[in-house]
């Protein structure tokens, strides 16, 4: 499956605070950086992109998560997020206008 915006944006800022901080985050700065309330939205997002195989995480430990890829190896399965044919979306686009002039 193809990771999310979201996803994305986690692990980037998982990478970026490993570079200057020489350490991984915790789940609670990871909550805290994208106002997460929960840190069950944390796990699924780290869950997610273990799965993808993009980090590893490494159980009952506090800062257990390891960086597995680069960014540059990563930025082709990054960005194969799947978008509509362009034939698609127009048409989508007119039968919303033609609607709106029924209304």
């Amino acid at each position: 499956m193809p990771v999310t915006h979201r996803q994305r944006q986690v692990y980037e800022f998982i990478s970026r605070f490993m570079e200057a901080k020489k350490q991984p985050p915790t789940i609670a700065e990871i909550g805290k950086h994208f106002k997460m309330s929960s840190s069950a939205s944390v796990h699924a997002i780290l869950s997610a992109l273990e799965r993808e195989g993009l980090i590893k995480r490494i159980p009952n430990v506090s800062r257990g998560i390891e960086v597995v890829k680069t960014r540059a190896m990563i930025s082709k399965s990054l960005c194969s997020v799947w978008w509509p044919p362009v034939s698609l979306l127009k048409q989508f686009w007119r039968m919303r206008q033609s609607r709106r002039r029924e209304t």
